[in-house]
């Protein structure tokens, strides 16, 4: 990929996934941020939710394998891992998240698990998704860059 070719890709890629709800309009909200004097909000961003959400799946994950589900734990990684999502434009994670919140108000363990597959299974489509979109960024970024330092008077 060529840096002028991703700045046209981004966009369509962009425009395909909040089409099949992955991201939302808090995605573009983040998008807006990016400027000249910040050419980096959007990879930083992407860069603070993947290991934030990361350790707390695993965390839920862990929660999840006892044979009686300790609700309260089950809840604080759920608004952990809803959170990221609603940070980074994750609608569907979110969505997902908020669905297993209210499994846990009901004390319904089946239905836990049952939306823990699902919530497991949009977290790592939004993963892979925003790693795509990160590479394409850092190519346009490092694009952008290039073209500064070479305008810088010498």
């Amino acid at each position: 990929m060529v840096g002028i070719d991703v700045r046209f890709q981004l966009p369509n890629y962009i425009s395909e996934v909040q089409e099949q709800g992955i991201l939302d309009q808090c995605f573009d909200t983040l998008m807006e941020l990016r400027g000249p004097n910040d050419l980096t909000v959007l990879l930083d961003s992407i860069n603070n939710f993947l290991p934030l959400a990361h350790e707390n799946i695993q965390q839920l994950h862990r929660e999840m394998c006892y044979s009686v589900v300790r609700f309260d734990e089950v809840v604080t990684y759920v608004n952990r891992l809803q959170s990221n999502a609603i940070c980074i434009g994750g609608g569907r994670l979110a969505d997902r998240c908020y669905d297993m919140l209210r499994a846990c108000q009901r004390f319904d363990q089946e239905m836990c698990d049952e939306l823990f597959s699902r919530v497991r299974e949009e977290y790592s489509i939004l993963v892979r998704t925003l790693k795509i979109i990160y590479e394409m960024e850092a190519i346009i970024v490092s694009a952008q860059m290039r073209r500064l330092r070479n305008n810088l008077p010498k």
